[in-house]
């Protein structure tokens, strides 16, 4: 599976001799449901935990450390506005 038609040819490329070829599997979201149900962000957060899944390929100009740096700053924030039991 390939995340993109760039990588696709790509990978179409690099592995010519597949036995079949790579299947494209866009990121999924579908915006319709997300304007239609709203922001549901705090009633996620009222369980509990909140999970964040970051999928891609390990390069620097993926800038993966800025994630890391937004997520801690993320915790920072639940912490201070009471949420110091959520497990982020």
């Amino acid at each position: 599976m390939v995340n993109s038609n760039w990588t696709y040819a790509h990978i179409s490329q690099l592995w010519s001799r597949l036995a079949q070829d790579p299947q494209v599997v866009h990121p999924p979201c579908d915006a319709r449901e997300i304007t239609e149900n709203g922001n549901r962000a705090e009633e996620m957060l009222a369980g509990g935990t909140a999970r964040i899944l970051s999928v891609g390929q390990i390069r620097p100009e993926k800038n993966h450390a800025k994630q890391l740096r937004i997520i801690s700053r993320l915790k920072e924030r639940l912490h201070s506005e009471g949420m110091e039991d959520l497990n982020v």
